[in-house]
């Protein structure tokens, strides 16, 4: 008797919406969307107690109540996350460092920009030496590019790889700003973060010349 069931369903919802904000601000492991389809819940279980014109102020506040953690939610949703900094246990590279590992006896033709060459590779970052991506990850199937065009899979090859010739092996220490720079990579084989440098341990199985267009002939 005297009990305000209106009053006990604004305490129910302070109740949820903290818990939604605390979620949400914490970062734990819960759906936002299962937690308003729980509100929604108990606030229409507090509204069918209630009679009369009480019962229909507790069903307005139940869905203006709703409405206000959806529009909470999805402004959440939207904002970027601060991305994670990088802490660095070895000074970044400034310039490409090219090492050849495997010399070739085939060298009639070297490598030159307007190319078209086909390589074996395995990809790493430098820092912690992790796989990224690999031609072995496609079939064995080697990689086919123009060199010194944008088909490369990252600047850096376009530099590194002149002068080689079918059947040498190189390993390219490429610095960020010659690799994926700022934006970072993600493949199945693995993930590069931003502005992490690079190692390729790569071999040229194939080397051919561009053909002419026949309105450049």
């Amino acid at each position: 008797p005297g009990f305000d069931s209106v009053l006990a369903m604004r305490w129910a919802v302070s109740i949820f919406a903290l818990s939604l904000l605390l979620v949400l601000c914490c970062g734990e492991k819960v759906r936002p969307d299962e937690l308003i389809s729980e509100i929604k819940q108990v606030l229409g279980r507090v509204s069918v107690s209630i009679g009369g014109d009480k019962k229909q102020e507790a069903i307005e506040l139940c869905d203006e109540t709703i409405a206000q953690l959806q529009r909470l939610k999805a402004a959440l949703k939207a904002k970027p996350k601060d991305p994670v900094k990088r802490v660095r246990t070895q000074p970044a590279l400034t310039d490409l460092v090219v090492n050849i590992t495997f010399n070739s006896t085939d060298c009639e033709k070297k490598a030159e920009t307007g190319d078209y060459i086909r390589v074996h590779y395995v990809g790493k970052t430098l820092e912690d030496d992790k796989m990224f991506a690999s031609s072995f990850f496609t079939g064995s199937i080697p990689f086919k590019f123009e060199l010194g065009t944008d088909a490369a899979l990252v600047p850096g090859w376009n530099q590194g790889l002149i002068g080689a010739c079918v059947g040498e092996r190189r390993r390219l220490l490429i610095p960020a700003k010659l690799g994926f720079g700022e934006k970072g990579f993600s493949s199945r084989a693995g993930e590069v973060e931003p502005d992490a440098d690079l190692k390729f341990d790569i071999e040229v199985t194939s080397i051919s010349k561009m053909r002419k267009r026949k309105s450049e002939l």
